[in-house]
């Protein structure tokens, strides 16, 4: 999914193509972008919990796994607010 995007991304050309068409295909990207999260989040929770499941009588690795699940969140919600924040950048021209 990422690939498919980052090819897509890398198809428009700013310099050939008409201002209309990079905002079109950069709103187009992101609604797939949303779509693929909206897909991959649930899958995401599903793969850790079933890991918290399978790792059960370790609380120690149950605290690992909760400080990293903490960290990541943080780290992976600023990341996508900063790349959306691309996008909405795009939409105002």
């Amino acid at each position: 999914m990422d690939y498919w995007l980052y090819r897509g991304m890398k198809s428009i050309d700013i310099s050939s193509m008409p201002v209309s068409e990079v905002a079109r295909k950069a709103i187009f990207y992101r609604r797939r972008h949303l779509q693929f999260i909206a897909i991959l989040v649930p899958l995401a929770i599903g793969i850790f919990t079933l890991m918290v499941l399978a790792f059960n009588p370790d609380r120690h690795m149950l605290a690992g796994m909760a400080c990293g699940a903490i960290v990541g969140l943080a780290i992976g919600i600023r990341q996508l607010i900063a790349f959306m924040d691309d996008y909405r950048t795009l939409r105002r021209l």
